[in-house]
């Protein structure tokens, strides 16, 4: 079975386990070179001018700036699962909400059904 999700297509073994993927390979240390080479995908959403990024790494925040181009609004979301007493200021000054210690996405739909 294939799934396409995100520009990624992934084919599934009937152990639900990942075999093949196409696209690029997304990892912490190319994030925001990844999203903006997507550029395009956000210019076609224009229309969607609201937006949220979670990230639980600070570099994460880079990836606002290919969405701030063309959204209105950007919620961002970090998630602080350790060293929280020395990354709190930081993750503060950078994130418009801190999540902590490692929680499920509880809080997050709880933010979408608010927001509705």
């Amino acid at each position: 079975e294939e799934i396409t999700e995100d520009h990624h297509r992934y084919s599934i073994s009937e152990a639900v386990v990942s075999t093949q993927s196409t696209g690029p390979l997304i990892t912490t240390g190319n994030k925001a070179e990844v999203a903006a080479a997507q550029r395009g995908y956000f210019k076609e959403h224009s229309d969607r001018t609201n937006s949220i990024l979670l990230g639980d790494n600070i570099e994460d925040i880079q990836m606002s700036s290919c969405v701030e181009e063309y959204a209105e609004n950007v919620l961002t979301v970090g998630f602080l699962n350790d060293r929280v007493e020395d990354r709190m200021e930081l993750y503060l000054s950078k994130f418009d909400i801190v999540i902590l210690n490692d929680p499920d996405f509880t809080d997050v739909i709880d933010l979408l059904e608010i927001l509705q």
